[in-house]
């Protein structure tokens, strides 16, 4: 999710670290982030796996960044999470999120299969050590932490998270997680022509917003994957949950252009807005938020699953 010469660059930068070692290549699989360098998602060695407690199909992701100030949002974050720099932003700027996952089947540790959306709001914050044994795993959590983690695998740390399917709910509730079931929780997609747009309406008894989401640059060719690691503190400590979606390609308002589209065409980007007085509309610093750095995915049905971490 950057421009096309930087993503070139490292997709060549990873490919020649690989063919630089092909004694370790050898010995073993190549290590599942390998699918988080950009263009290599299509063959990266990331299939879902067998015991994957929430199987994914059919899957898009709208996902709108708005740019803050670190000392404004960190008020909001538990002080031992370190905020987390957004390439598109820079180091001295925080990042608001708002996201809206939508697959047409979730299937909860073998049970039946049914459609799941799931809405997300909260702050970008730096990832924590990787866990593997991998001789790549120092290089790659080096690039997780730092601002070259331009966003395939972000962590992000949840002011409020809502569904419309009790069981993907339940699921992350018993990790400790803090999700709402809301039946009228709606996703629209308008995703024909040059613009595309989505609508997200979570009417929630407790935090509802709505976020409207237009793009007009679709990436033909350009797949990632998305390995969003969600964080939270509530009464129950601090739990979290994985989300990988695979293959993913992005509509934007042209990555590092967002802003001067924006300026041109005051429709290409989002605007969020939330209950005026409310405790995301104090998190947000009003009752509602615009930008022009927005992606979502409109030519993308992806597979996927959420994990919760071992215990």
């Amino acid at each position: 999710m950057r421009n096309v010469r930087w993503k070139l660059v490292s997709v060549g930068i990873a490919a020649a670290s690989l063919a630089l070692v092909p004694a370790v290549a050898s010995a073993a699989s190549p290590p599942p982030w390998v699918g988080d360098i950009p263009g290599l998602a299509p063959v990266a060695p990331d299939g879902t796996p067998a015991a994957a407690p929430v199987r994914l199909e059919g899957c898009t992701q709208t996902l709108d960044l708005f740019r803050d100030e670190p000392d404004r949002v960190r008020q909001f974050v538990p002080a031992r999470y370190e905020l987390g720099h957004n390439a598109y932003f820079g180091p001295g700027s925080a990042t608001i999120f708002a996201s809206l996952l939508a697959c047409d089947r979730a299937a909860v540790e073998g049970g039946p299969a049914a459609p799941v959306l799931l809405a997300m709001i909260g702050v970008q914050v730096r990832s924590g050590p990787t866990a593997g044994d991998s001789l790549f795993d120092p290089m790659w959590d080096a690039y997780n932490r730092s601002t070259l983690n331009f966003l395939p695998s972000s962590s992000w740390y949840l002011m409020t998270a809502q569904t419309n399917n009790p069981a993907v709910a339940a699921f992350l509730g018993r990790s400790g997680l803090e999700v709402e079931t809301v039946p009228g929780l709606a996703f629209q997609t308008h995703y024909f022509g040059t613009a595309k747009s989505d609508r997200a309406d979570v009417p929630s008894a407790v935090s509802p917003w709505r976020a409207e989401t237009t793009t007009m640059f679709p990436d033909c060719c350009f797949f990632h994957n998305h390995d969003f690691v969600f964080w939270q503190d509530g009464p129950r400590g601090t739990a979290s949950f994985l989300q990988h979606l695979h293959s993913m390609i992005d509509s934007s308002c042209g990555y590092q252009l967002h802003a001067a589209v924006h300026a041109v065409q005051r429709g290409c980007g989002a605007k969020l807005e939330v209950e005026p007085g409310s405790a995301l509309a104090d998190f947000l610093g009003g009752s509602s938020r615009e930008t022009s750095m927005v992606f979502n995915h409109p030519d993308s049905r992806a597979s996927g699953y959420l994990t919760l971490p071992p215990r």
